[in-house]
């Protein structure tokens, strides 16, 4: 099955996978930027800064594809 979860007002991808089989726990994150715009980056080695995923008055979208009409699945998405 391949999904993709985004936020419905603005459609900010919040988790997009392909071929998902089997039982998956995921936390996404997104890319900080400082008050410039420009990417976060952690020391030298230029890793991006990630942080949680900020929704407020926003409904969560589901859309799949390639699910068969044989298959089912569950999401349980807990919100902090």
């Amino acid at each position: 099955m391949d999904f993709t979860i985004t936020s419905e007002a603005t459609g900010q991808v919040l988790w997009s996978e392909l071929n998902v089989n089997a039982d998956a726990t995921k936390a996404p994150r997104q890319a900080t930027h400082d008050t410039s715009g420009v990417a976060a980056v952690y020391a030298a080695a230029g890793s991006p800064v990630l942080d949680k995923i900020a929704l407020a008055n926003d409904r969560i979208k589901i859309v799949i594809a390639q699910g068969g009409d044989a298959k089912s699945g569950t999401f349980h998405i807990v919100m902090e």
